[in-house]
């Protein structure tokens, strides 16, 4: 919203604030994932190299895919994220280990991709939905199903999605949701 007035003899046009048209977006996203029932996270950017091992990674994946940080405050905080995939494996460890049997998470955050390495442009921080699920009946076609419903949201109903094979992945629960020729995100149930 736009006002205009004048001050002494100048007119001044203020901007009243507020969301702009791509923030009320994600707050449409946030509100579905949360009436269709799941928690919303918040994790840092910044992680450790043995968030990647843990899923798999070698040494030569961070070398040649993930900035690092300078002058990091400890080592498990110094690498700024590529994925979400493994801040939201750590939200699903903690959870398992503090013995909560089943859990719905969500988190709307920017990830960090080089250009190239090492880093000689800022790297594009494209903003990324993760959803994690486990425990109770949660499985491959639920979580396809919130999906689905999420796309909805955006009238978004000619998804495609085709099996992918990650080495951090479930075998056979793998698939990478696409729309618009546009591959977005992988849905898959991770072993744990």
């Amino acid at each position: 919203e736009m006002s205009a007035s004048l001050v002494g003899s100048e007119m001044c046009i203020r901007d009243r604030g507020g969301k702009t048209p791509y923030q009320h977006g994600v707050d449409k996203l946030k509100e579905s994932m949360r009436g269709l029932g799941a928690n919303e996270t918040l994790t840092y950017s910044f992680i450790s190299p043995k968030d990647y091992e843990a899923m798999g990674m070698d040494g030569s994946f961070v070398a040649e895919n993930v900035i690092k940080i300078i002058n990091p405050l400890g080592e498990d905080v110094s690498l700024m994220r590529t994925s979400m995939l493994p801040s939201m494996m750590k939200v699903v460890s903690t959870n398992v280990q503090k013995g909560n049997k089943e859990g719905f998470f969500f988190e709307v955050a920017r990830v960090f991709v080089p250009k190239q390495l090492p880093l000689k442009e800022l790297p594009t921080e494209p903003e990324k939905l993760a959803i994690v699920a486990y425990g109770g009946d949660m499985d491959f076609f639920k979580l396809k199903g919130v999906v689905e419903a999420v796309l909805s949201t955006y009238g978004i109903t000619d998804a495609e999605y085709k099996a992918e094979q990650k080495s951090y992945m479930h075998p056979g629960r793998s698939a990478t949701v696409s729309f618009y020729t546009v591959s977005y995100t992988h849905l898959t149930l991770p072993t744990i």
